[in-house]
Protein backbone atom coordinates (compact mmCIF):
# COMPACT_ATOMS: atom_id res chain seq x y z
CA UNK A 1 0.00 0.00 0.00
CA UNK A 2 2.99 2.53 0.91
CA UNK A 3 4.18 2.07 -2.65
CA UNK A 4 0.70 2.39 -4.15
CA UNK A 5 0.07 5.70 -1.81
CA UNK A 6 3.16 7.10 -3.36
CA UNK A 7 2.98 6.14 -7.62
CA UNK A 8 -0.70 7.62 -7.01
CA UNK A 9 0.75 10.81 -5.28
CA UNK A 10 2.48 11.16 -7.93
CA UNK A 11 0.41 10.59 -10.74
CA UNK A 12 -2.30 13.40 -8.88
CA UNK A 13 -0.17 15.59 -8.81
CA UNK A 14 0.99 15.68 -11.84
CA UNK A 15 -2.38 16.12 -13.58
CA UNK A 16 -3.26 18.45 -10.89
CA UNK A 17 -0.47 20.23 -12.22
CA UNK A 18 -0.65 19.84 -16.19
CA UNK A 19 -4.77 18.64 -16.15
CA UNK A 20 -5.33 16.34 -19.02
CA UNK A 21 -3.35 16.93 -22.34
CA UNK A 22 -3.08 13.34 -24.11
CA UNK A 23 -3.97 9.58 -24.23
CA UNK A 24 -0.36 9.20 -23.78
CA UNK A 25 0.14 10.89 -20.64
CA UNK A 26 -2.73 8.84 -18.93
CA UNK A 27 -1.45 5.75 -20.37
CA UNK A 28 2.12 6.29 -19.32
CA UNK A 29 0.78 6.68 -15.23
CA UNK A 30 -1.63 3.99 -15.68
CA UNK A 31 0.99 1.74 -16.58
CA UNK A 32 3.28 2.49 -13.48
CA UNK A 33 -0.08 2.67 -11.01
CA UNK A 34 -1.01 -1.21 -12.97
CA UNK A 35 2.49 -2.56 -12.63
CA UNK A 36 2.21 -1.44 -8.71
CA UNK A 37 -1.44 -3.28 -8.42
CA UNK A 38 0.38 -5.95 -9.83
CA UNK A 39 2.66 -6.60 -7.26
CA UNK A 40 0.06 -6.32 -4.48
CA UNK A 41 -1.06 -9.78 -4.43
CA UNK A 42 -1.22 -10.16 -0.76
CA UNK A 43 -1.47 -14.11 0.87
CA UNK A 44 -2.17 -16.03 -2.45
CA UNK A 45 -6.05 -17.28 -2.51
CA UNK A 46 -5.53 -20.58 -2.64
CA UNK A 47 -3.55 -20.70 0.73
CA UNK A 48 -5.71 -17.77 2.44
CA UNK A 49 -9.20 -19.76 1.08
CA UNK A 50 -7.26 -23.21 2.68
CA UNK A 51 -6.19 -21.26 5.84
CA UNK A 52 -9.68 -20.20 6.67
CA UNK A 53 -11.73 -22.96 5.59
CA UNK A 54 -9.94 -25.71 7.08
CA UNK A 55 -10.65 -23.89 10.31
CA UNK A 56 -14.46 -23.62 9.58
CA UNK A 57 -14.31 -27.32 8.98
CA UNK A 58 -12.46 -28.41 12.21
CA UNK A 59 -14.86 -26.50 14.08
CA UNK A 60 -18.01 -28.14 11.85
CA UNK A 61 -16.70 -31.17 12.95
CA UNK A 62 -16.05 -30.31 16.58
CA UNK A 63 -19.62 -28.47 16.87
CA UNK A 64 -21.70 -31.19 14.39
CA UNK A 65 -23.26 -33.31 17.70
CA UNK A 66 -25.67 -30.23 18.64
CA UNK A 67 -26.92 -30.26 15.75
CA UNK A 68 -27.62 -34.11 15.10
CA UNK A 69 -30.35 -35.39 17.35
CA UNK A 70 -30.17 -39.00 18.21
CA UNK A 71 -26.50 -40.54 16.70
CA UNK A 72 -23.44 -40.60 18.44
CA UNK A 73 -20.14 -39.05 17.75
CA UNK A 74 -18.58 -42.75 16.26
CA UNK A 75 -21.06 -42.07 13.58
CA UNK A 76 -20.36 -38.82 12.55
CA UNK A 77 -16.90 -40.06 12.47
CA UNK A 78 -17.72 -42.84 10.30
CA UNK A 79 -18.77 -40.47 7.41
CA UNK A 80 -15.81 -38.08 7.66
CA UNK A 81 -13.80 -39.76 4.04
CA UNK A 82 -17.51 -38.07 2.27
CA UNK A 83 -16.95 -34.64 4.28
CA UNK A 84 -13.23 -34.15 3.15
CA UNK A 85 -14.47 -33.67 -0.30
CA UNK A 86 -16.59 -30.52 0.62
CA UNK A 87 -13.67 -28.68 2.30
CA UNK A 88 -11.70 -28.96 -1.00
CA UNK A 89 -14.22 -27.87 -3.42
CA UNK A 90 -15.62 -25.16 -0.77
CA UNK A 91 -11.27 -24.24 -0.77
CA UNK A 92 -11.47 -24.03 -4.84
CA UNK A 93 -14.81 -21.96 -4.89
CA UNK A 94 -13.56 -19.51 -2.35
CA UNK A 95 -10.10 -19.62 -4.01
CA UNK A 96 -11.66 -18.04 -7.96
CA UNK A 97 -13.88 -15.54 -6.01
CA UNK A 98 -10.69 -14.05 -4.33
CA UNK A 99 -9.18 -13.93 -7.39
CA UNK A 100 -11.99 -12.87 -9.27
CA UNK A 101 -12.63 -9.99 -6.19
CA UNK A 102 -8.98 -8.77 -6.75
CA UNK A 103 -8.85 -8.16 -10.44
CA UNK A 104 -12.19 -6.48 -10.19
CA UNK A 105 -10.74 -4.58 -7.23
CA UNK A 106 -8.03 -3.15 -9.65
CA UNK A 107 -10.24 -2.84 -12.61
CA UNK A 108 -12.02 -0.25 -10.94
CA UNK A 109 -9.62 1.35 -9.51
CA UNK A 110 -7.65 2.00 -13.22
CA UNK A 111 -11.40 3.24 -14.32
CA UNK A 112 -11.61 5.72 -11.65
CA UNK A 113 -7.69 7.03 -11.75
CA UNK A 114 -8.60 7.01 -15.80
CA UNK A 115 -12.22 9.00 -15.29
CA UNK A 116 -10.51 11.67 -12.39
CA UNK A 117 -7.18 12.68 -14.55
CA UNK A 118 -9.53 12.37 -17.82
CA UNK A 119 -11.45 14.89 -16.54
CA UNK A 120 -8.73 17.06 -15.33
CA UNK A 121 -8.99 21.21 -17.68
CA UNK A 122 -6.23 21.94 -19.43
CA UNK A 123 -3.33 23.51 -17.31
CA UNK A 124 -4.67 21.48 -14.40
CA UNK A 125 -6.36 22.93 -11.25
CA UNK A 126 -5.80 22.46 -7.56
CA UNK A 127 -6.83 19.32 -6.21
CA UNK A 128 -7.45 17.80 -2.60
CA UNK A 129 -5.04 15.34 -2.88
CA UNK A 130 -5.97 12.78 0.54
CA UNK A 131 -9.67 12.82 -0.83
CA UNK A 132 -9.08 12.18 -4.40
CA UNK A 133 -6.47 9.53 -3.58
CA UNK A 134 -9.21 7.92 -1.42
CA UNK A 135 -11.82 8.08 -3.98
CA UNK A 136 -9.24 6.13 -6.32
CA UNK A 137 -8.04 3.57 -3.96
CA UNK A 138 -11.44 3.25 -2.22
CA UNK A 139 -12.39 -0.20 -3.28
CA UNK A 140 -9.34 -1.64 -2.90
CA UNK A 141 -9.53 -0.67 0.68
CA UNK A 142 -12.72 -2.47 0.75
CA UNK A 143 -10.86 -5.84 -1.06
CA UNK A 144 -9.94 -7.04 2.25
CA UNK A 145 -12.85 -6.38 4.56
CA UNK A 146 -14.83 -8.21 1.24
CA UNK A 147 -12.14 -11.39 1.57
CA UNK A 148 -13.05 -11.89 5.12
CA UNK A 149 -16.44 -11.58 5.13
CA UNK A 150 -16.84 -13.79 2.19
CA UNK A 151 -14.71 -16.27 3.51
CA UNK A 152 -16.55 -16.84 6.45
CA UNK A 153 -19.53 -17.15 4.45
CA UNK A 154 -17.93 -19.64 2.95
CA UNK A 155 -17.32 -21.22 6.46
CA UNK A 156 -20.84 -21.48 6.98
CA UNK A 157 -22.02 -22.48 3.92
CA UNK A 158 -19.34 -25.40 4.24
CA UNK A 159 -20.42 -25.99 8.42
CA UNK A 160 -24.19 -26.44 6.38
CA UNK A 161 -23.36 -28.41 4.22
CA UNK A 162 -20.69 -30.76 6.32
CA UNK A 163 -23.96 -31.27 8.94
CA UNK A 164 -26.24 -31.77 5.42
CA UNK A 165 -24.02 -34.74 4.55
CA UNK A 166 -24.04 -36.58 8.24
CA UNK A 167 -27.50 -36.19 7.85
CA UNK A 168 -27.93 -37.81 4.83
CA UNK A 169 -25.22 -40.27 6.05
CA UNK A 170 -27.16 -41.25 8.85
CA UNK A 171 -30.42 -41.69 8.02
CA UNK A 172 -32.08 -37.99 9.80
CA UNK A 173 -35.53 -37.71 9.18
CA UNK A 174 -36.51 -34.53 9.61
CA UNK A 175 -34.54 -30.93 10.14
CA UNK A 176 -35.83 -27.74 12.61
CA UNK A 177 -34.53 -24.82 11.13
CA UNK A 178 -32.66 -22.17 12.99
CA UNK A 179 -32.76 -19.15 12.95
CA UNK A 180 -29.69 -16.60 14.23
CA UNK A 181 -30.74 -14.38 16.46
CA UNK A 182 -27.99 -11.84 16.94
CA UNK A 183 -28.27 -7.54 17.01
CA UNK A 184 -27.25 -6.13 13.85
CA UNK A 185 -27.97 -9.72 11.66
CA UNK A 186 -29.76 -8.39 8.96
CA UNK A 187 -32.28 -11.71 8.98
CA UNK A 188 -34.04 -12.47 5.99
CA UNK A 189 -38.06 -12.51 6.96
CA UNK A 190 -38.57 -15.24 5.77
CA UNK A 191 -35.87 -17.08 7.42
CA UNK A 192 -37.13 -15.64 10.72
CA UNK A 193 -40.29 -16.99 9.84
CA UNK A 194 -39.07 -20.89 9.12
CA UNK A 195 -37.29 -20.74 12.85
CA UNK A 196 -38.30 -23.58 14.64
CA UNK A 197 -40.23 -25.33 12.61
CA UNK A 198 -39.64 -28.96 11.47
CA UNK A 199 -39.37 -30.03 7.39
CA UNK A 200 -39.72 -33.61 6.83
CA UNK A 201 -36.63 -34.94 4.92
CA UNK A 202 -37.86 -36.88 1.45
CA UNK A 203 -37.31 -40.61 1.00
CA UNK A 204 -35.93 -40.93 4.64
CA UNK A 205 -35.88 -45.09 5.64
CA UNK A 206 -39.42 -43.32 7.78
CA UNK A 207 -40.58 -41.95 4.63
CA UNK A 208 -40.20 -44.42 2.55
CA UNK A 209 -41.47 -46.95 5.39
CA UNK A 210 -45.17 -44.59 5.46
CA UNK A 211 -44.28 -43.80 8.90
CA UNK A 212 -44.46 -40.27 8.10
CA UNK A 213 -45.90 -37.73 6.29
CA UNK A 214 -45.19 -34.13 5.40
CA UNK A 215 -47.17 -31.34 7.20
CA UNK A 216 -47.97 -27.67 6.17
CA UNK A 217 -44.35 -27.02 6.59
CA UNK A 218 -43.33 -29.87 3.80
CA UNK A 219 -40.36 -31.18 2.63
CA UNK A 220 -36.75 -29.73 2.97
CA UNK A 221 -35.70 -29.51 -0.44
CA UNK A 222 -38.71 -27.69 -1.51
CA UNK A 223 -36.59 -24.44 0.87
CA UNK A 224 -33.52 -22.83 0.35
CA UNK A 225 -31.21 -24.55 2.90
CA UNK A 226 -29.21 -23.19 5.61
CA UNK A 227 -27.01 -21.23 4.65
CA UNK A 228 -27.39 -21.45 1.06
CA UNK A 229 -28.52 -17.78 0.71
CA UNK A 230 -25.59 -14.81 0.87
CA UNK A 231 -24.58 -14.04 4.25
CA UNK A 232 -27.12 -16.36 5.43
CA UNK A 233 -26.30 -17.84 9.17
CA UNK A 234 -29.22 -20.02 9.15
CA UNK A 235 -28.36 -23.67 10.47
CA UNK A 236 -30.39 -27.22 10.86
CA UNK A 237 -30.70 -29.35 14.00
CA UNK A 238 -31.65 -32.71 12.02
CA UNK A 239 -33.92 -34.92 14.17
CA UNK A 240 -33.65 -39.59 13.60
CA UNK A 241 -36.61 -40.72 16.50
CA UNK A 242 -40.16 -40.77 15.35
CA UNK A 243 -40.55 -39.47 18.88
CA UNK A 244 -38.96 -36.34 17.99
CA UNK A 245 -41.33 -35.30 15.74
CA UNK A 246 -44.57 -33.18 15.40
CA UNK A 247 -47.67 -35.47 15.50
CA UNK A 248 -48.69 -34.19 12.29
CA UNK A 249 -46.21 -35.69 10.69
CA UNK A 250 -46.68 -39.16 11.82
CA UNK A 251 -49.03 -41.26 10.08
CA UNK A 252 -51.12 -44.09 11.38
CA UNK A 253 -48.58 -46.49 10.98
CA UNK A 254 -46.10 -44.24 12.55
CA UNK A 255 -47.81 -43.64 15.78
CA UNK A 256 -48.67 -47.32 15.88
CA UNK A 257 -44.96 -48.44 15.70
CA UNK A 258 -44.51 -45.43 18.22
CA UNK A 259 -46.60 -46.64 20.72
CA UNK A 260 -45.53 -50.28 20.32
CA UNK A 261 -41.89 -48.93 21.16
CA UNK A 262 -42.74 -47.22 24.14
CA UNK A 263 -44.81 -49.84 25.67
CA UNK A 264 -41.81 -52.33 24.91
CA UNK A 265 -39.50 -50.20 26.61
Amino acid sequence: MKKLNEILSAAIQWFAEHGYKDAASLDYWAQRIRAVLGMMTGKPAHQLAAQSLELAYKRALRTAPKYHTGIDKSSINNIESKLRPLLQARIMASADLIKLNREQAVEITMRRFAGWASSQPPGGSPVALREVKGQIGKRLQQSTFEERRMLIDQGHKLASAVNQTIAEGNGAIAAQWHHVHEANYDARPEHVARDGKVYLIRDSWAHQKGLVKPNAQGYMDEHEQPAQAPFCRCAATYLYALSRLPDDMLTVKGRELLEQTKRGQ
